[in-house]
């Protein structure tokens, strides 16, 4: 992490830098990618099976309120991956 701090504080170029925060940016987004698929997952198996999920109240959570979640999750999955195909490296770099 210190190696990386010097590295982005020390006499790089502006494309260095601009490459270096675009690859920051996309291991954000397959992150966020990964938890929004698994977290739509859970609750599209919960829909699937009829578990019954509760809020932090300890409330049974209704239907439509887990397809909202589920409906949530998968525009934030749609999302990320529209920002990672944008930001996705070209065939060639040019000179």
């Amino acid at each position: 992490m210190v190696n990386w701090l010097k590295r982005w504080r020390g006499p790089a170029s502006s494309d260095e830098r601009r490459r270096s925060l675009l690859r920051a940016a996309r291991v954000f987004l397959a992150l966020f990618l990964a938890a929004s698929l698994a977290g739509g997952g859970r609750i599209a198996w919960a829909l699937h099976t009829g578990q019954t999920w509760f809020n932090y109240r300890g409330d049974a959570l209704r239907r439509p309120e887990l397809v909202h979640g589920l409906m949530l999750f998968g525009v934030t999955a749609l999302l990320s991956a529209l920002g990672l195909l944008l930001m996705r490296k070209p065939a060639h770099e040019p000179d």
